[in-house]
């Protein structure tokens, strides 16, 4: 029924799939979610798996960096000109602040592949790319699982 009901709140199952079955282990019904327009359909709603999203191929700072490029706030602003991820340096200091955010150290874990970290670190990350995509909600499927409990409470 969670992961249900996430993934419905998150836009990944169309309105009416999966209703009845809300309705029938959790006893609740939605019907609509409706938006504020001046929001960016991308920059509504995120989900956090229970897996990690990051791509293998990248670091993690590179993979915040991938989720930077593609906020739809941060590539342009409505005049047209580059919107916040301008230069080189304010890019890596936006890097830095979201891993820092999560608990993760840039310099320390920013160069690491997402094979080289422990469940909890790799959950951290993903939630940084949520973060750097300026996310209004974040849906948290199973949002303990890999970590330990001083991180959980932490």
């Amino acid at each position: 029924g969670k992961t249900t009901l996430s993934n419905y709140l998150a836009g990944i199952l169309p309105p009416g799939r999966g209703g009845s079955m809300l309705r029938r282990t959790l006893g609740i019904e939605i019907e609509e979610c409706a938006w504020n327009e001046s929001i960016p359909t991308g920059e509504r709603v995120g989900m956090l798996f229970q897996q990690t999203t990051l791509l293998d191929s990248l670091t993690v700072a590179g993979n915040v960096c991938v989720a930077l490029e593609h906020c739809p706030s941060s590539s342009s602003s409505k005049n047209g000109e580059r919107g916040e991820i301008t230069t080189v340096q304010r890019k890596r200091a936006t890097i830095k602040r979201l891993l820092e955010a999560v608990g993760l150290d840039y310099l320390r874990d920013g160069p690491k592949r997402p094979s080289e970290l422990s469940g909890g670190m790799a959950r951290r990350a993903s939630l940084a790319l949520q973060l750097a995509q300026h996310k209004h909600v974040v849906v948290l499927d199973e949002p303990f699982a890999g970590l330990d409990y001083a991180t959980a409470v932490d």
